[in-house]
């Protein structure tokens, strides 16, 4: 019988932001290691987001907002399967500025944090995440092929058409 011991120089842990920021100054640096970025529009992102806490708000790790795309954290090589059309993935070595700690983000096209967890936790996972923006996409790439003025299918049948009546005896 084969057994696998974690030792110190094997065991994975979850990279976290950093403590130490100067205030008010952005964080240029490399992405990496142990995480990666990827940058998917807002009016994708916010969705995604959306459907993620419904599933559970500890699923998102910290999110950035800078020049309209939301930045998500998430592990090395997770480029696979590709990420939609309109998204931006940045690779280890990839350069990025981070807002400080202190930026909130107020509007969709300001810079600063969407969400950045309490304990520090960096990383949303991917193979949850890309389904959620790949969804997200899709809805988008439909509603905007979708003819002014018509509505959606879920629109076009109110709920009130489905109830039952009684048939006649």
């Amino acid at each position: 019988m084969t057994t696998c011991l974690a030792t110190p120089q094997t065991r994975w842990t979850t990279p976290r932001l950093p403590s130490v920021e100067v205030p008010d100054v952005p964080w240029q640096r490399p992405v990496g290691p142990a995480w990666e970025i990827v940058l998917v529009p807002e009016r994708i992102a916010r969705p995604a987001v959306q459907a993620l806490d419904e599933l559970s708000p500890a699923l998102v790790g910290a999110v950035f907002s800078i020049q309209g795309r939301w930045g998500f954290f998430v592990p090395e090589e997770s480029a696979e399967p590709p990420w939609p059309a309109g998204t931006r993935y940045l690779q280890t070595g990839a350069a990025i500025t981070l807002p400080p700690a202190c930026w909130k983000n107020g509007t969709s096209s300001d810079a600063g944090w969407v969400r950045r967890p309490p304990d520090g936790r960096l990383l949303t996972p991917p193979l949850i995440l890309h389904p959620m923006v790949t969804a997200a996409s899709h809805r988008e790439k439909q509603d905007s092929q979708r003819p002014a003025g018509e509505q959606t299918p879920r629109e076009s049948q109110p709920c009130s058409s489905h109830s039952t009546s009684e048939s006649p005896s």
